[in-house]
This record gives C-alpha cells, sequence and structure tokens, in this order.
C-alpha cells in the first residue's frame, strides 16, 4: 500500500501484485483485494475492478460481513468505486447499509463526505468532516475533502489553508489523498507537493461557477493577446489601477498567480464559454 498512497504506479503494482499473491490463500486476502481497488481508483479501469470485488465479497459472505473490519474496508472501496462511476444511486444505496454497522473508519467518512460532495450538498459534507477531525488527527483524505468542500462551497480556499493540507501530505507521504480534491485544489496542491504521477482518475465532483464581474471578464478577454497591464487599461480605455484592481479580483475566484494559470483555468471553467 506504500508505493500506492507513494504515487508510484509501477512499483505499487507489482507492490499490489505480490501482496494478492502472498494473501491469497490465507484470512488477509482482503488486504491484497483493498490495495488493489485504491490502484485501480487512482491509475487503473474502476469498472471491471468493482465487478472483481463484489464477487469477492459475495464469495467470502463471513469475512466480508459489515460486522468485520474487512466487510466494511471493502465495502467502502466499493462505494468509491460507483462513485468514480457515477453509479450515485447504487453508491448512497450501498453507504446506507455501510453506515448502519459499527463504528465508521476514516474510509466510510471519507466516502460518505465525498456522496455528499457529489450530491452539492457541501454544508453536510463541511459538519461531517468538522466533526470527524475535531480531535485534531491528522487524516490526510478528510483534510483534503474539507478543503474541496470549501472551495466549492465558498469559491475559493485560502493559500494559508492549502499550504497546511500541503504539509500535511509531505509528512505523512499520504500523496493518494490528492484524489480527493476537487481539480482546481488538486492544481494548487501539485504546485507545493511533487509527486511521482498525479491520479489519473478524478471523481465527478460538480464544477464550481466562477462568479466573474463583466469587468473581470472584459481584463480575461485582453490577458488572452495582452500582458502588460498598461496595455489592457488603454485598450479597455480605464485607468492602470482599475485593471490592477479587477486582474486581483480575477486571479483571487480562479486561484491563480499568472497569467497563463488564469488562461487555462479559465479555459477549464469556460468562463469565455
Amino acid at each position: 500500500m506504500l508505493s500506492v498512497e507513494l504515487m508510484r504506479p509501477d512499483s505499487a503494482e507489482l507492490s499490489v501484485a505480490a501482496v494478492a499473491l502472498d494473501q491469497a490463500d490465507t484470512d488477509m486476502w482482503w488486504l491484497g483485494a483493498h490495495a488493489h481497488a485504491r490502484h485501480e481508483l487512482l491509475w487503473g479501469n474502476p469498472l471491471p475492478e468493482l465487478t472483481r470485488l463484489e464477487q469477492r465479497i459475495r464469495n467470502q459472505p463471513t469475512m466480508t460481513d459489515l460486522s468485520m473490519l474487512p466487510g466494511r474496508l471493502l465495502h467502502a472501496d466499493a462505494v468509491s468505486l460507483h462513485q468514480m462511476l457515477g453509479n450515485m444511486v447504487e453508491a448512497r444505496l450501498l453507504l446506507d447499509k455501510v453506515r448502519s454497522h459499527g463504528e465508521a473508519s476514516t474510509e466510510q467518512i471519507a466516502a460518505q463526505a465525498r456522496q455528499l460532495l457529489l450530491d452539492r450538498r457541501y454544508r453536510q459534507a463541511l459538519d461531517l468532516l468538522r466533526y470527524a477531525l475535531r480531535s485534531g488527527d491528522r487524516k490526510p483524505a478528510l483534510r483534503v475533502l474539507r478543503l474541496s468542500g470549501a472551495y466549492l462551497q465558498d469559491g475559493d480556499v485560502s493559500a494559508q489553508e492549502v499550504d497546511s493540507v500541503a504539509s500535511l501530505l509531505l509528512a505523512t507521504g499520504a500523496y493518494g489523498s490528492l484524489q480527493e480534491a476537487v481539480p482546481e485544489v488538486q492544481r494548487r496542491l501539485l504546485a507545493r507537493v511533487r509527486v511521482h504521477r498525479a491520479p489519473s482518475n478524478a471523481y465527478p465532483f460538480p464544477q464550481r461557477q466562477l462568479d466573474v464581474t463583466e469587468r473581470e471578464r472584459d481584463v480575461l478577454v485582453a490577458l488572452r493577446d495582452h500582458s502588460s497591464v498598461r496595455e489592457i487599461a488603454r485598450l479597455l480605455g480605464v485607468s492602470e489601477n482599475t485593471v490592477k484592481t479587477h486582474k486581483r479580483g480575477l486571479y483571487r475566484k480562479l486561484g491563480v498567480k499568472s497569467r497563463a494559470e488564469a488562461l487555462a483555468v479559465a479555459a477549464h471553467h469556460r468562463v469565455l464559454g
């Protein structure tokens, strides 16, 4: 699992295969199943993995009973795979089933909070995460989800908040938690955290609708062809200070620090249509 969390897909694949082989005929087979599910969530093909995982759960009803840790963990993996594939009805039904058994693990809380974000229930997700993190525990996946929830609800997160989560990822090496970030939050975290390879799969989180003013939009259009504040001011017929004010507001809403980043993020969100 270490290679998976360190975001080294090549060595992770070998490690997952080794764990699965070593534990295949023991009571610890579920460790290999969990590691394989995590690998496929990050870089692989979730659909066949979901089929395999559900078959394993059906074939091992005693070990995967929800009263058992392996059962709760593998069912949480199945929820994550459903969410990745956009199967929201199935994910919600399975979550309801998992929640009714025993104390929630970090994986279960993450799956529940993620579902709330996917359903655009941002306040409920943040309340759940705030409660789960109340003891000050360092739970990277939950911290990244809380950052994503704040971004989706408020439209922005502070550099200090991003730095705090990035420091936690660096300290713990739990880079697999980057998958819990919405695209803009993940981009800002990756600017602070070096990983071998970012997740190639992504949960279908909602896109934040950016509340860009008409003047900020004018500045954004001008930025496509002009990098100088003086040139943009002349083009728009306003003062340079006015351009600087709108540019600062635009960059803050986009969560960027440069012209190139602003244009890339604006294109992703189709701010200009």
